[in-house]
């Protein structure tokens, strides 16, 4: 959380500024340039300016592009490829000026800036409520256990023994993490029970 997350914040600044190009570019120019270069064998229903093709490549390509759709899109020019725009609904790629891109993507960042401020003080109130909430389940278990460890009722605890076998778990899995000498810096390595802990 505190190395992996500020390293992408900082990329997609450099990326929202123009000063770094998103890392999927350089595949679709890779794979624009092979495109234009195979033969057309076959025809398909090609619609270049809502950029759909019938062809099967299209439908199961990363991009959405396909040899019939590159071919018959005019030569572009190599601002094409930083120009480029990926949408979700067609036309499904759209060319647009650079500028504006950089102006819209300041204004969703600032937007998102503002929403996050929002959601992290909806979290904060509701951490308390959720934190509360374990706090009573767990001493109202507390005292069921004690108060059943005085009658000596032995066939209770072992039936119920099993349904604390997720929070012996939990427990002995943020045991061991904190032990660690070096902690995990990606998600790689943590179970459910660690991911998030402090």
């Amino acid at each position: 959380m505190s190395k992996v997350i500020p390293y992408q914040l900082c990329k997609l600044q450099q990326i929202i500024t123009g000063r770094e190009k998103p890392e999927w570019i350089k595949h679709f120019k890779s794979e624009w340039r092979i495109l234009s270069r195979r033969p057309i064998n076959n025809t398909y229903i090609t619609n270049v300016d809502q950029w759909t093709c019938g062809c099967l490549y299209y439908l199961t390509s990363r991009f959405g592009i396909c040899k019939h759709l590159v071919q018959q899109k005019e030569p572009v020019s190599s601002n094409f490829f930083d120009q480029i725009k990926r949408n979700n609904q067609p036309p499904f790629l759209t060319e647009c000026d650079q500028d504006l891109v950089n102006v819209q993507s300041i204004t969703l960042h600032n937007s998102n800036e503002s929403n996050d401020n929002e959601n992290y003080n909806n979290q904060s109130e509701n951490s308390d409520e959720i934190y509360n909430e374990l706090i009573t389940l767990t001493t109202k278990a507390l005292t069921l256990l004690e108060e059943q460890k005085e009658a000596s009722n032995i066939l209770w605890a072992r039936s119920i023994k099993k349904k604390f076998n997720s929070i012996n778990r939990m427990v002995e899995e943020v045991e061991q993490y904190k032990r660690k000498r070096t902690l995990h810096l990606t998600w790689k390595g943590h179970t459910h029970n660690t991911r998030f802990l402090n």
